[in-house]
Parts: C-alpha cells; sequence; structure tokens
C-alpha cells in the first residue's frame, strides 16, 4: 500500500516504522520534521496538505497528528484548531484526492471518567461527557469525521486508543509515553522513583500494537463509518507496573506512591471480531524493548557529548 502518515509523535512514528517493515511506500508529514523519507507540513494548512496529498496519491491516509495530553490545556486555541479544524482539512484532502479511506487516530479521553464501573469494561456506545479539553476536542473531530464521511464518499474509521507507550525513540510524543520513558530514564541512570499520578493506574497499549491496529484498519474493505476501542485488555495499577520495572531494570528503585486504583479496561471485543485485532505485546515484554531504546538514545548521546 502507499501511505500517508500525518504527525511524527509515539504513535505516527510507530506505524511508519512498521508500515515501511512490511513493505509500504509511506510518506510521514508532521509540522517539525523535514528528515529523510518525510515532509513538513502543518495539516491545518489545507493547500499545503493538498498538494502533499496531490503529489504522494496515497490509497489510505494515517492521521495521528494532533495537540495531546496538557498541551491542550496550555493553548486550547491551538489544540482545538489542530485535533478539530486539522481533522477536517485531512478529510477534505483525502476526499479531494480520491483516497480510498482514512484512519483517524481517537483516545480513551472521549469516554466519562468521572465515576467510571471498574467491572464494566468502556464500550465504544459509552463515549461522551469527556473530562478534558483534549477529550472533548476528539469527541468533536470523531462527530465531524462521521458526518463527512457520511455524504462524501470516503470510508473514516476512527481508532479509540488505551495508553499508548514506547516506539521508536521511546516514544516520546505522548504524555503517558514521555512519563514512562522518562522513568525508565531514571532507573537506569539509578535513580530512586516514585512513580507518578499518571502512572497510578492506566491501560498500556505498546506503540508497536497500536500501530499494528492502525494498518489493520487501513486494510480493511470498511463501511463509510466505524469506530473501534484499541487498548491491552486489563488495565495495571502502579504496584503492578512497579514490579514489571524492577524485573526489567535490575536493582530498580521505584514504588508506586499512591494506593491502588480500580478502573475499567477499555471494551476490545469489536475490534477482535471485525478487525482481527488483539494485543500481543505483554507489558513486561514492551517496557524491556522501551529500556532498550531509550538505552540506546543515551548511549548515542554520550557519543555525541563526547
Amino acid at each position: 500500500m502507499r501511505l500517508l502518515v500525518t504527525g511524527a509523535g509515539t504513535l505516527g512514528a510507530a506505524v511508519a516504522r512498521a508500515a515501511r517493515e512490511r513493505g509500504d511506500e509511506v510518506l510521514l508529514a508532521d509540522v517539525r520534521t523535514a528528515a529523510l523519507d518525510a515532509v513538513r507540513c502543518d495539516v491545518t494548512d489545507t493547500p499545503a496538505l493538498m498538494e502533499v496529498c496531490g503529489d504522494w496519491r496515497p490509497d489510505a491516509v494515517l492521521h495521528t497528528a494532533g495537540v495531546i495530553g496538557r498541551k491542550v490545556d496550555a493553548a486550547p486555541p491551538l489544540a482545538v484548531g489542530v485535533n478539530v479544524a486539522g481533522t477536517v482539512s485531512v478529510l477534505e484532502c483525502a476526499r479531494r484526492c480520491s483516497v480510498r479511506r482514512v484512519i483517524l487516530a481517537s483516545s480513551l479521553a472521549v469516554y466519562d471518567w468521572s465515576a467510571p464501573d471498574p467491572d464494566r469494561p468502556l464500550a465504544e456506545e459509552r463515549a461522551g461527557d469527556p473530562g478534558s479539553l483534549y477529550g472533548a476536542s476528539k469527541l468533536a473531530a470523531e462527530t465531524l469525521a462521521r458526518t463527512f464521511a457520511g455524504g462524501s464518499g470516503l470510508a473514516v474509521t476512527a481508532l479509540r486508543f488505551a495508553g499508548i507507550y514506547g516506539g521508536p525513540g521511546g516514544g516520546g510524543g505522548a504524555l503517558l509515553s514521555a512519563t514512562l520513558a522518562s522513568v525508565v530514564r531514571r532507573l537506569l541512570a539509578g535513580e530512586e522513583v516514585a512513580l507518578p499520578p499518571l502512572l497510578g493506574c492506566a491501560e498500556y497499549l505498546a506503540a508497536a500494537d497500536a500501530a499494528r491496529a492502525m494498518l489493520r484498519a487501513a486494510e480493511d474493505d470498511a463501511p463509510p463509518w466505524r469506530v473501534f476501542n484499541i487498548g491491552a485488555g486489563r488495565v495495571h495499577t502502579a504496584g503492578e507496573l512497579a514490579g514489571v520495572l524492577r524485573h526489567v531494570v535490575p536493582g530498580a528503585r521505584v514504588h508506586a506512591a499512591a494506593p491502588p486504583l480500580r478502573v475499567p479496561p477499555l471494551d476490545i471485543d469489536r475490534a477482535r471480531t471485525v478487525l482481527g485485532f488483539a494485543p500481543e505485546i505483554p507489558l513486561e515484554e514492551g517496557i524491556a524493548a522501551l529500556a532498550g531504546e531509550v538505552a540506546r538514545e543515551e548511549a548515542a548521546c554520550t557519543t555525541t557529548s563526547s
């Protein structure tokens, strides 16, 4: 396949790597990069994106570009512009260039996490009332994408991801990924670490699994609109994460600072049944890979500075 991937963060970089490894032709478009096999392009700049899409003529667009986490609260107009208007720009360019389908990276943030039932996995139908501006922007993007797909002839699939971590370069894009990478980096340096609240209770999805889900959706002969939860199928407490880190990093001094919480995982039955997707990378294996990426990055920095 010929693919256009927007965004070079944790997910976008992992998708580009996985696609190239299996032999796809991939162009990575990001507002910050002009590296090999990539082009600098802001998704909110519709004429520029139209030129990229028209020149590349992809079979599918995998849209991962966005403003995430605390960056949304720091700059709401920018974040909503990128996450919502940027998504419409991607959809319009894909439609005008006769792209077959767009895969939209959405988030578990579209759900109401104020009082979840820990014994009832969150199904796709329960989206609504997000508790953050980020979640609201992703839900708005989904709503516009569904409406757009219904009248444009373009097939759009939205994937609501759990907490993605790891990936090329240690996965420094997403907030959870960057936080976990920072913890691993400190443990490898021999520091004692109290796990931050963000890692108190989370559903960890390896970037390679998330990338595989996006590529599976891009291959699927989909109807105009579908939405899937993409998660790991279980939630890990901070105590469980600390145990994994101690096993992966021998001698690691890490502890959970907060008592364990109970939140539900995403219900991924629809993705299993329709896409044939199931997570393949256990947390310990994924963190071991992350530790290897971080160690190589630190070694490269040391070599460069010496």
